[in-house]
């Protein structure tokens, strides 16, 4: 076979790789390769794995290098990304758990050669979008089966739980317990996170009837993750997005404006369908700002949200301080639940909700800084180059600042291979030009 033939197969491989990469990336699914390091922390967060999407990257990543085995990426994001890789590399011998630092710094690396190949793709940015949405389209109609159900689907792979199981993502309301959405994902917050960078990368689809209509389906999964922080992330990357696109796109300003009007219409819906939900899930917040002010309807700030509040505050309590015993070397990639599970035996191992503090205590400070960084940088570039910049990579650089403010609240940003996979998607889209709308189609 010629060698023309050979790269262009491998093209064309990469091009599908990256179609199903798309539809796949919210997903958790692993086989096991090991057994759970310790058996009292989640098997997500200590057990050795292959996650269904590192067969998705493997292909796409053989691909390229079989299409072009030479070619280097120079991306924006390229250098502090290796920066994170090389922290976690180099402390691996002297993480709590070596083989846990080596297999999550493994993970990473494929992360960021997936954001080189990503960036030099030419496949086009409104196809990519577009897939994704549907993706997610799926996701919210899979979540509101589960809360219709308040139990999973049975989906394969599917990580919800039944509403009444230990564990189950709900809220309390009157004293029962309601499941909130989780699609196939690990999480509801995990969901949510997606949905809000889904959101923001759909904007300039919006003058397509169909688009307009799936962003209201991804509209009502947002609300129903019940995730505060995707929330928060939406509600201040939204007007900056929005507010360049009318600005610089005029044909697209009518198309937003009847976007908005059905997006109003799912918040005044779920408001009244849910008032009770939305309310406990606030009035922690609300507690705190007026002390002994009751929420809507004069409920109390029920157990589970207010543990989860106080299992944050340790966490983040416990990230300072190991960030401070161990500034250079940290305690491994992936091995904060393991710091948690010898010193805060009354919280359940987890990471903690906050990635620059992740990152500090499980690769060193330079790794935390590294991380805001990015987030100062991406800021400076919409700012210095805001009349010079494309749709697509304003776009994408709101959803990272939206992934970055999810990250101060929680870690699935860069802790769990989905979310780490779906912020290295977005610095990519990030690099991209401009792409004709009509590029939709494979």
């Amino acid at each position: 076979m010629k060698v023309e033939t050979i790269a262009t197969l491998a093209l064309t491989v990469q091009r599908w790789g990256l179609y199903a990469l798309v539809l796949v990336l919210p997903l958790s699914a692993y086989w096991r390769l090991s057994q759970p390091i310790v058996p009292e922390i989640h098997p997500l967060y200590s057990t050795l794995g292959l996650y269904l999407t590192d067969v998705v990257v493997g292909v796409v990543l053989l691909a390229t290098f079989i299409a072009n085995p030479g070619r280097g990426g120079q991306g924006r994001w390229t250098l502090p990304l290796m920066g994170l890789v090389a922290l976690a590399l180099l402390t691996v011998p002297l993480a709590l758990s070596p083989p846990l630092a080596l297999f999550t710094a493994s993970q990473w690396v494929l992360a960021v050669a997936l954001y080189v190949v990503l960036s030099q793709s030419d496949v086009p940015v409104p196809r990519i979008v577009g897939l994704f949405l549907m993706g997610l389209g799926f996701q919210v109609l899979v979540g509101l089966g589960q809360v219709v159900r308040q139990g999973p689907l049975g989906f394969p792979g599917e990580m919800a739980l039944a509403s009444g199981q230990m564990g189950a993502s709900i809220i309390e309301v009157e004293g029962a317990r309601w499941l909130r959405a989780y699609g196939l994902t690990f999480h509801p917050n995990v969901l949510g996170g997606f949905l809000s960078a889904g959101l923001l990368l759909g904007l300039p689809l919006l003058e397509r009837l169909w688009a307009r209509c799936l962003w209201w389906l991804l509209w009502l999964g947002l609300l129903l993750t019940f995730s505060r922080s995707a929330w928060v992330a939406t509600a201040l990357a939204l007007p900056l997005t929005v507010g360049w696109l009318v600005w610089q796109r005029q044909p697209l300003r009518r198309a937003l404006a009847q976007a908005f009007i059905g997006v109003g219409a799912v918040i005044v819906a779920g408001a009244l369908l849910w008032p009770e939900q939305v309310a406990t899930r606030w009035q922690p917040l609300i507690e705190v700002l007026q002390p002994g002010a009751p929420a809507s309807g004069g409920t109390v700030v029920f157990s589970a949200e207010q543990t989860s509040l106080d299992a944050r505050v340790a966490m983040n309590r416990l990230a300072r301080e190991v960030a401070l015993q161990r500034p250079f070397t940290g305690i491994g990639a992936g091995n904060f639940p393991l710091a948690m599970w010898s010193s805060t035996p009354d919280v359940p191992p987890q990471f903690v909700h906050n990635v620059p503090l992740l990152l500090a205590a499980e690769v060193g400070v330079l790794a935390g800084a590294i991380w805001l960084g990015m987030a100062v940088a991406a800021l400076w570039h919409l700012a210095r180059r805001r009349g010079r910049l494309g749709q697509w990579e304003v776009v994408a650089l709101c959803a990272w600042l939206a992934l970055f403010v999810v990250g101060l609240f929680d870690s699935y940003p860069w802790s769990l291979n989905a979310g780490r996979l779906l912020t290295v998607l977005v610095l990519a889209l990030s690099r991209k030009d401009d792409s004709p709308q009509e590029e939709l189609s494979p």
